[in-house]
């Protein structure tokens, strides 16, 4: 028998380039998620744009970020067809989480260099997703 080679289109391959980015996505809002719950149920101590919050308010920051990511991962599981508003939401959200991050380290340190490359690579990776999503919707039309 002859085995029959399947050829993959660049539609396909885009398809499941945004598949996998999308898992990795939705692994990393879980992840965020529960970072942020893990900091509320032990301490509620929390940075917001370089200014130290502890207590309630800190708990509120913690809560709400760790609900935001709760909220932005069940969407992209409840809601598959709306990836392109889901990639843009994400973008935001490791968006904000990157500039909060980048804002504390430049005033905590006095430096105008300081950033997080962990939280740069998430963002990073949202925005991959976002413009794979983007050129896969428009290449199905």
């Amino acid at each position: 028998m002859i085995s029959q080679q399947t050829k993959t289109t660049q539609p396909d391959r885009i398809a499941q380039l945004e598949t996998i980015l999308k898992y990795c996505v939705l692994g990393l809002l879980v992840l965020a998620a529960l970072v942020f719950l893990f900091a509320f149920v032990i301490n509620w101590e929390d940075w917001f744009f370089g200014i130290k919050l502890d207590g309630l308010p800190a708990g509120i920051a913690l809560g709400t970020n760790s609900l935001a990511a709760v909220i932005l991962a069940l969407a992209f599981v409840k809601f598959p067809r709306m990836n392109r508003i889901l990639g843009v939401l994400t973008v935001l959200f490791f968006g904000f989480l990157f500039v909060n991050s980048s804002m504390t380290i430049q005033r905590v340190s006095y430096s105008h260099r300081g950033f997080s490359p962990v939280l740069a690579i998430l963002l990073l990776i949202a925005v991959v997703y976002l413009i794979v999503t983007v050129v896969n919707l428009h290449q199905q039309n």
